[in-house]
């Protein structure tokens, strides 16, 4: 599907001006994942909106403010992920599987985040109850992945509310 010149510019300043990727596609009517091939091609074309992203944050609002785009990225994709899981046909082994290398990924983001903002503490505390969480079930209990991942959803948006 075709989409107007103009979308393709409203979803690139929106980007940079720190919106999420769920913002732009209902703002501009387009999904996430054409949004973000749109940010992928202009990046080989040049035009790297993560880059000026990061570069106007840090002009503007400073590091705090870029630690929250960051983590509020991340904190979406993490989402997205879950529902991605949860949606899909995979085994309760799989599914913990892909649990277990979620909660590895947001154990690296938040790390290289926490050494740049003590802020994020607290979230620092609510990770590591949640790597222990996912892999107790894995261990003990495989065949809940699925019910943990209905849970898992909706409290990651709690999450990034409170922290991000």
């Amino acid at each position: 599907m075709a989409h107007p010149a103009s979308s393709k510019i409203l979803a690139r300043n929106l980007y940079i001006r720190g919106k999420s990727w769920s913002y732009i596609a209902t703002e501009t009517g387009v999904s996430e994942s054409t949004l973000q091939g749109w940010r992928k091609k202009a990046k080989a074309e040049g035009d790297d909106w993560l880059s000026e992203r990061t570069s106007r944050h840090l002009a503007g609002s400073g590091r705090d403010a870029l630690i929250q785009t960051i983590l509020q990225d991340y904190l979406e994709a993490h989402a997205a992920t879950l529902t991605d899981v949860k949606g899909s046909d995979m085994d309760p082994a799989k599914k913990v599987d892909a649990l277990s290398r979620l909660a590895d990924a947001l154990t690296k983001t938040l790390s290289s985040l926490e050494k740049s903002s003590p802020k994020l503490s607290k979230l620092a505390v609510a990770k590591e109850v949640l790597e222990k969480l996912v892999k107790y079930i894995s261990t003990h209990h495989p065949q809940a992945a699925p019910v943990l991942l209905e849970a898992l959803e909706p409290f990651g948006e709690r999450l990034a509310r409170d922290y991000g």
